[in-house]
């Protein structure tokens, strides 16, 4: 993860993705992308992070606090609820999914940046998020995640 951290992929397109949609968002990603696993690098936790507490005891895992965790899911069904729980707490959070044709910022004031080292790639991600009635921010580029 702190290699991806240095390498900033050229093309990037952010979105507003309010936590209500947290379910269409996470289906919409791990759709676009055939992704069959995934890491999660928590940089920021405000509050108790009660989704993804839930999801990580289900596993047998109690983290006292969850910023600054990095989380592996294997199989469509667990990274879908990965993302879920993550959009839906209020969390700052870096996604690399496998298959890596994207990567995922999302911060908790309700943005979702995606990034690619190709357009083709970043499109994968983009109209399937489109698709499912998120508004882009035109304009914006994010200088860091």
């Amino acid at each position: 993860m702190k290699l991806l951290l240095r390498a900033h992929p050229p093309f990037q397109q952010t979105f507003w993705t309010p936590s209500p949609g947290a379910g269409k968002l996470a289906k919409a990603i791990v759709s676009a992308g055939g992704l069959e696993a995934a890491q999660l690098g928590i940089r920021l936790a405000l509050g108790d992070s009660p989704n993804i507490k839930t999801l990580l005891e289900q596993y047998s895992l109690r983290p006292a606090n969850v910023s600054g965790l990095a989380i592996e899911a294997e199989g469509r069904e667990e990274v879908e609820a990965l993302l879920r729980a993550s959009f839906r707490d209020s969390t700052d959070f870096l996604f690399i999914p496998q298959p890596k044709p994207f990567v995922v910022y999302a911060d908790h004031d309700e943005c979702t940046t995606f990034y690619s080292h190709t357009r083709s790639n970043l499109n994968l991600a983009v109209q399937a998020v489109a698709r499912e009635g998120f508004k882009a921010v035109e304009g914006f580029a994010r200088t860091h995640y």
